[in-house]
């Protein structure tokens, strides 16, 4: 990562093989969900809680809504 090709995070670890299959993924970044192209689990993230993530490798998530489907 220290080449004069620096970019968005999001276009840049795909590219120099940093995103691979099964892991998981948390970026300061709105667009670090693009990284599931990959067979990524990707959160994009506000920066306290990468400050959170860095400090304690653990990203705290709540359980998700039931959504119910009507035909």
């Amino acid at each position: 990562m220290a080449s004069d090709n620096r970019g968005i995070v999001h276009v840049i670890a795909p590219e120099q093989g940093f995103t691979q299959p099964g892991m998981t993924i948390v970026c300061g970044d709105s667009h670090t969900s693009t990284h599931g192209a990959f067979g990524s689990l990707a959160f994009g993230i506000g920066s306290s809680e990468v400050g959170h993530v860095l400090a304690t490798q653990c990203l705290l998530q709540r359980k998700a809504k039931t959504l119910g489907i009507t035909a």
